[in-house]
Order: structure tokens, then C-alpha cells, then sequence
């Protein structure tokens, strides 16, 4: 027992690896691709709504324990979403000789980059935490991470019978990356060598500048400013091994 008190208070370097679900707050983003005015040649056909209001986000945290109760350091975490919307439209456009009818799908994928600096709490290591025995393999954590983000919008054109066809426009964006959350997770030791696996829950705040093509045009058009919210609460487990 208090080999493994002094391993969770002692100063320490960790090395964290974390993946998980996310939810977005893509409103203006959702909207701008549901508006019949921005569908172009798709617009002779009734089309269903889409949304993008979930992805994945996976991350890694290195950090160094200061005291018994802070660590600090450093993260960088990747997230992505996508939908795909089915498109059939008649075509007499001359890459399009055999077929009246045009099939394919039209697809919207988001992601982006995040760096910034890390802080955590460690609940585990108060006093009245350790009073329980019964929680000695038990870790506990508060992480507050500040950053910068760089997010990339693309949609995609891809006809089913003209695979060569496929048609594609990319813009991007980024702003101030800003999250908190909760670890609990189980302690794991052997010798100078330890690690934890567990469960973090947690918010996200992430509201990028307008999209715009690399030629610094908007999305959709310039009558249109269309940022992305990766806004959101997440859930996910994570993975760390210091020594």
C-alpha cells in the first residue's frame, strides 16, 4: 500500500492516449447544406434533411506531475464527423453520354487539429481520498485543457457509374480550443513502471472563424459566413503509462 501511495504522489512524467464520442453544435453549418437555394442542380428534386451532430475525437496528453495534487502539459486531439446525402438528378452534360439520370452521393466531412496545454486536479491524492482503502487503486481527476484549433470542411461529389467523375471543394477554418473534464479510472502498478485506464467525461468548446476556400473565398458563397461548433459534451476512455 504505501509503494503505490508514493508512486500516485511523487513527481512523474505521463504519457496519455484517450478516443471517444462527441457531440456538435452545427448549426449554421447543418443549415447552410439543408437550404434548397445551395443545392444547385440538386434542387429539381425534394431532398431530405442531413446533419453533422455527432463524430469522434481522439487525443494525446503528455504531461509532468509538479506536486501531489497538479500536473501540467501539453495535448493534441483530432476529431472528425461526416454524412453523406443521396443525389439523382437528370444530366446532359457531356461526361454523362449513357446515362439520363445521374446517381451518386454527395458527401460532407468536418475535422480538425487541436494543440494546447493541459492542466489537472488530482482528486486521488487528498487527504480524505486516501482514508479509504477500498480506493487505493482508484484514481480520480479534473483536466482543463486551452488551446487552438484548425478545422477543414470538404464536400465531395462521387457518381456511382462514372467513378473518374468526382467532384470536390475544400475550405477551413480555426479558433480557440477550450475543454474540461472528469477522469476515473483504475491504477495499475509494477514497479517504477505504472499505468491507469479508465473513463472521462466532459465538455467541449470550439467555435471556429468562417469557413473559406484556399483562395479565401466563403462557404457557401460570400453572401453566407458559416462556422463550425465543435461544441459539445464527450465520453470516452483513456490509457496512460508514466514512470
Amino acid at each position: 500500500m504505501p509503494s503505490l501511495l508514493f508512486s500516485q504522489q511523487k513527481e512523474t512524467i505521463k504519457i496519455e492516449i484517450n478516443t471517444g464520442y462527441q457531440q456538435f453544435e452545427m448549426t449554421a453549418f447543418n443549415e447552410r447544406i439543408n437550404n434548397p437555394d445551395n443545392f444547385g442542380f440538386l434542387s429539381d428534386k425534394a431532398l431530405n434533411d442531413i446533419s453533422i451532430s455527432s463524430g469522434f475525437k481522439h487525443g494525446l496528453i503528455i504531461s509532468y506531475q509538479t506536486s501531489p495534487y497538479f500536473s501540467l502539459g501539453f495535448y493534441g486531439s483530432f476529431q472528425n464527423g461526416n454524412v453523406i446525402r443521396e443525389i439523382n438528378y437528370s444530366s446532359e452534360l457531356p461526361f454523362e453520354p449513357f446515362f439520363d439520370t445521374v446517381i451518386g452521393e454527395r458527401r460532407y466531412e468536418i475535422n480538425s487539429i487541436n494543440v494546447g496545454v493541459s492542466s489537472s486536479f488530482l482528486l486521488h491524492n487528498l487527504n480524505f481520498w486516501q482514508k479509504y482503502p477500498s480506493l487505493a487503486r482508484i484514481e480520480s481527476a479534473i483536466t482543463f485543457q486551452i488551446g487552438y484549433g484548425f478545422a477543414n470542411m470538404g464536400w465531395y461529389d462521387v457518381h456511382k457509374y462514372t467513378v473518374d467523375e468526382v467532384l470536390m471543394r475544400k475550405f477551413k477554418s480555426n479558433g480557440l480550443d477550450l475543454g474540461a473534464c472528469l477522469r476515473l479510472g483504475y491504477i495499475l502498478l509494477n514497479d517504477n513502471l505504472f499505468s491507469s485506464i479508465g473513463f472521462c467525461f466532459g465538455y467541449q468548446y470550439f467555435i471556429t472563424t468562417d469557413l473559406k476556400s484556399e483562395g479565401g473565398k466563403l462557404f457557401i458563397d460570400e453572401s453566407n459566413k458559416t462556422p463550425l461548433n465543435f461544441s459539445g459534451f464527450n465520453a470516452g476512455v483513456y490509457l496512460t503509462i508514466g514512470k
